[in-house]
């Protein structure tokens, strides 16, 4: 059996608990203030990508595929003979498919093989901080595998070597803003502001931009590039305590 002691030190522990949770259940939110933050930047791009496509056929794979070689060792020697800095070209794709013969049609006999095509997507890298610069390079690339046998340029992109410190920059400037709105509605408000209670961040939006059209550029090669900013945005959404 417990002492009586024991007893009263529980029951008014069992009191003082009942009271404490009634009295938090009775306590008005905290006041607060939320509000969004927004930033914007452009940058010019210091890295572009240059894609280009070879395609050949032949009957058989071994020819199809020893005629793709020979063009496309053509192709990256041509690329390497511009000598830009750090530029680095590589293999993206190397696809084989069977060439059907066409039916005429109502035929119900399976299409037979009459050739093989090749097709190899050569990528070349291509960084450098002057934009213009830039641009021309990614121009002259173009144009050299075109001239040594690529059959249609797949994709021209630009973007930034460190794109992260953008993102952690433009993430910050969101924050600032956000911390800025809240303080100029506190002001209006006549309330002070209090701490950040939360904080949370819409992914960065980091966009690749194309700036020719394959089709222009396999049409008429020499065509200038323009290598415009790309555009980083953040958005935010903080809470802040009013003291």
């Amino acid at each position: 059996m417990l002492p009586r002691s024991l007893l009263l030190m529980l029951a008014l522990a069992s009191l003082t608990g009942s009271a404490l949770a009634q009295a938090m259940m009775h306590m008005p939110p905290p006041r607060t203030i939320s509000v969004t933050g927004a930033a914007e930047r452009q940058v010019p791009p210091d890295l572009a990508f240059a894609a280009v496509a070879i395609e050949t056929q032949a009957r058989t794979v071994a020819d199809a595929v020893a005629q793709n070689n020979t063009i496309s060792t053509r192709i990256i020697a041509a690329i390497r003979a511009l000598n830009i800095p750090n530029l680095t070209v590589r293999t993206l794709t190397f696809d084989v498919q069977p060439v059907y013969e066409q039916q005429r049609p109502g035929t119900t006999t399976p299409p037979r093989v009459t050739g093989y095509r090749v097709i190899n997507r050569v990528q070349a890298r291509i960084p450098d901080a002057d934009a213009d610069r830039l641009a021309t390079n990614v121009g002259r690339v173009l144009d050299a595998a075109l001239n040594a046998g690529a059959n249609r340029v797949d994709q021209v992109t630009f973007d930034l070597q460190d794109p992260l410190r953008m993102q952690r920059e433009i993430a910050a400037d969101a924050v600032r803003n956000a911390r800025e709105t809240a303080m100029a509605l506190a002001a209006a408000a006549g309330v002070q502001l209090g701490p950040l209670q939360t904080l949370s961040i819409a992914p960065v939006y980091r966009p690749l931009m194309a700036q020719a059209r394959a089709a222009d550029l396999a049409a008429a090669p020499g065509v200038p590039i323009v290598a415009g900013p790309l555009t980083f945005t953040a958005t935010v959404s903080a809470v802040y305590l009013i003291q």
